[in-house]
């Protein structure tokens, strides 16, 4: 649906709400006119013509309402501008006592709200020009008196209403970029915590989920739709464990805002029941007035499995590294052993396996002790 706008091009009216209002204005105007027809009224009026312009006011306000969608705004102005051409007849035809004028107000007023201010000030000058025409025709008592009356009311109270539709204009513009802003700042905000790789939720006093991005998501498997507006409680921690949670919220919201944030590691349980470690940070947070916490939740699950994989690589090293050395002393047996067996004679074997027992002991010298026939030690 087209749009009613400005001067500057923003939008003021729908143009359907403007040609319903214009229509109302003529069906408004003939029914005036049929009532001051119908009631006793003096002599000197000419009811024919009056009807005539009375029954066809209607038939323009019934008109307009039934085609009140497929009106362009050049049809409203040219049909404001009949509207003022049958309020100079009806002038014209009426006594000078009657107070028709003050139906030019209608129009004018219509204009100052519905148009930009300079087509506004046409359609009162041809307002003006209209009954100033019916005036010097009519040759009645102060005519000057009587056009400034009905024409200035209008014109000073459509300037009114322009001035004040400009403000609130301006303050519905001032607004709309203030929502701009916060919604564009509301976008980023979610945008970063949305890409956030820890779980993010704000909640309320009670508990109440507000906030729940996509790492939340996936780390409780629980969707935003369902969860916000949840008890948080209920989303993240064992039926045993949510009394202690209520306390632990209880006090930080007791903390002043601004305070450095909390870390603390609890138990969770994901929406399949798997329970794990997790590191909380909680801030308590200032937002429209009214203290919210918001807090990040880092899964500690896969820490645990680098420890328990880094503990047992150790594990089989130091079993590798014992491994190794038993072998390294079973080489070392078995070349002494072989070493042995090669001699025949007890003076070479010993000569040999002195050089041997230094090689396997990484020793720079040694020494051989063999028992005598009273079992003394003897150096060989």
């Amino acid at each position: 649906m087209r749009q009613i706008r400005w001067a500057d091009g923003s939008e003021l009216l729908e143009r359907r709400i403007k040609a319903v209002a214009l229509a109302y204005l003529f069906i408004a105007g003939g029914a005036v006119g049929a009532l001051t027809l119908i009631l006793p009224h003096m002599r000197g009026i000419h009811d024919a013509p009056l009807w005539g312009a009375t029954g066809l006011a209607a038939a323009v306000g019934f008109a307009a309402l039934a085609r009140a969608d497929a009106l362009a705004e050049r049809h409203l102005h040219v049909a404001v501008v009949l509207g003022t051409v049958m309020l100079g007849v009806a002038n014209y035809f009426a006594s000078t006592t009657v107070l028709y004028p003050i139906l030019y107000g209608w129009s004018a007023i219509y204009a100052f709200v519905c148009f930009a201010l300079r087509p506004a000030l046409a359609h009162m000058a041809f307002i003006a020009g209209s009954y100033l025409f019916v005036l010097i025709v009519q040759d009645g008592a102060s005519p000057a008196t009587r056009w400034v009356l009905a024409i200035g009311t209008p014109l000073v109270t459509g300037l009114l209403i322009s001035n004040l539709l400009g403000r609130v204009r301006e303050q519905t513009r001032q607004a709309e970029l203030r929502n701009d802003e916060l919604r564009e700042s509301d976008a980023r905000t979610r945008a970063i915590v949305d890409a956030a790789p820890d779980a993010f939720a704000t909640i309320e006093r009670d508990g109440t989920v507000l906030g729940w991005n996509r790492e939340a998501e996936r780390l409780f498997g629980i969707g935003a739709d369902r969860a916000l507006g949840s008890d948080v409680a209920e989303l993240m921690f064992a039926p045993e464990d949510r009394d202690a949670d209520e306390q632990r919220r209880h006090e930080d919201f007791q903390r002043t805002p601004g305070s450095p944030p909390r870390r603390r590691e609890v138990e969770m349980v994901r929406s399949d029941g798997t329970r794990f470690q997790a590191e909380v940070i909680v801030s308590r947070v200032m937002a429209g007035g009214r203290a919210l916490l918001s807090f990040f939740v880092h899964d500690l699950s896969g820490r645990e499995r680098l420890e328990a994989e880094r503990e047992k690589l150790l594990r089989e090293r130091t079993a590798r590294r014992d491994a190794e050395q038993r072998a390294g002393v079973v080489r070392g047996l078995q070349m002494l052993l072989d070493t042995a067996l090669a001699h025949s004679r007890l003076e070479p074997m010993l000569a040999a396996l002195a050089h041997r027992l230094r090689e396997a002991a990484a020793a720079e010298a040694g020494t051989v002790l063999l028992a005598d026939d009273d079992g003394r030690l003897v150096v060989r």
